[in-house]
C-alpha cells in the first residue's frame, strides 16, 4: 500500500492516504460523525475504476432509456462497438445489468440525470 521514500518513511499515492484517512475516520479517530460519513464516501467514490468521458456518455443514454442500436446510431458508431462499451461500464462498475449500472453510478455521483 506504501513505498518508503529515500530516508525510509512511508509515502502514500493520494487514493491509499485518502482510504486511510477514511479508515481512521471511521474507527472513531475523528471528533463527529460527519467527518466519517464524508470521508467514506470520498474513499468509496475514489476506489471505483474511472469511466471514460465516451462510456459517460454511453451511459447517459442508457439511463435516458436508449438502447444500444439507438445509442450507436446517435453517436455514430457500431452496435457492436456500444455493446462493448457497455460491457466494460457494466465490469468497472461490478454490477450485472444496465439498470444496477445507473443507480449504482447516480449513487456514486458519476451520472447525473434531471
Amino acid at each position: 500500500m506504501a513505498e518508503n521514500d529515500k530516508s525510509g518513511r512511508p509515502v502514500f499515492n493520494g487514493k491509499a492516504r485518502l482510504v486511510k484517512r477514511a479508515t481512521t475516520v471511521k474507527s472513531g479517530g475523528a471528533e463527529n460523525h460527519e467527518k466519517a460519513d464524508v470521508a467514506a464516501k470520498l474513499a468509496q467514490r475514489y476506489s471505483l475504476p474511472v469511466l471514460t468521458a465516451r462510456e459517460r456518455e454511453i451511459l447517459q443514454r442508457i439511463a435516458a432509456g436508449r438502447s444500444n442500436k439507438e445509442i450507436a446510431g446517435l453517436l455514430n458508431l457500431a452496435e457492436n462497438t456500444v455493446k462493448n462499451h457497455v460491457h466494460v461500464i457494466l465490469e468497472k462498475l461490478g454490477v450485472q445489468d444496465r439498470t444496477q449500472a445507473v443507480t449504482k453510478a447516480i449513487a456514486r455521483g458519476i451520472l447525473h440525470v434531471g
